[in-house]
């Protein structure tokens, strides 16, 4: 049986804690994010102005994402799990590495697009 098929009983109040935390520290980066996602947009607006003020044309695009969050994940999950009558959930592995180590699929792309404001900074 592959790890991926393993479905497992957790303490709903354990994973609740684990999610509220973890909830906590990516509300924190998204905000970060989104501070430097706006001081790299005017570092870019700004440099771009340069280049008409010295009589350039400049590109028309904008070499960054917008920051995006996946707090409504979590507030899904949190709501779920606060509502539920149930002791105890069944996860499978995947899910597990979501809720109780926050390893989330877009946790990469979400790292990766946060940290290439800095090169506009």
């Amino acid at each position: 049986m592959s790890a991926s098929m393993i479905e497992m009983d957790f303490e709903v109040k354990d994973l609740l804690t684990i999610l509220k935390t973890n909830r906590q520290a990516h509300a924190e980066n998204a905000e970060k994010a989104r501070r430097d996602y706006k001081t790299a947009f005017q570092r870019i607006l700004k440099d771009k102005l340069r280049l008409l003020e010295d009589g350039e044309v400049p590109s028309r695009t904008i070499p960054i994402s917008e920051p995006f969050d996946f707090l409504t994940n979590y507030d899904e999950v949190i709501a779920m799990l606060e509502m539920t009558k149930s002791k105890t959930i069944r996860l499978t592995t995947q899910q597990f590495k979501c809720y109780a180590l926050d390893e989330w699929p877009e946790k990469g792309q979400f790292t990766n697009l946060s940290t290439s404001y800095a090169s506009h900074l």
